[in-house]
């Protein structure tokens, strides 16, 4: 599981071509929040976004997960925001960094924060 660093995703496919990659929801929602802007979201729209984006984190397989990411997806091209659907699809939905739902490896983690917390921790030692 990482947070999504380019760089640690071109590596990890390198070396392990057929490991499945967990991404933090944490930093998932990080990242999204940070495209809200870029990707033409309008203010009084991105909380309501991030609770739907939190409702699809909670889907407990691949095909529940793909079907309600598609109804999500169409409903934000629906009311304006193309850019911001179709960056949510080619990334969250289709891309390398797409498993971040408890779907994707039930019974582990959903975020890597424990394990950033003790690295901060060494760093400071």
């Amino acid at each position: 599981m990482s947070d999504g660093d380019p760089s640690i995703t071109r590596a990890v496919s390198k070396v392990f071509p057929t490991a499945l990659r967990l991404t933090c929801f944490f930093h998932m929602k990080k990242q999204v929040k940070m495209q809200m802007t870029n990707k033409g979201v309008p203010k009084e729209r991105r909380s309501k976004i991030l609770k739907e984006i939190s409702l699809l984190q909670l889907a407990h397989t691949v095909p529940v997960f793909l079907s309600a990411a598609k109804k999500l997806v169409k409903q934000w091209r629906n009311e304006g925001m193309t850019r911001f659907s179709q960056y949510f699809r080619r990334i969250w939905i289709r891309g390398p960094l797409r498993f971040w739902f408890e779907g994707s490896m039930p019974g582990s983690v959903l975020t890597n924060n424990g394990l950033e917390s003790l690295h901060s921790i060494i760093k400071r030692q």
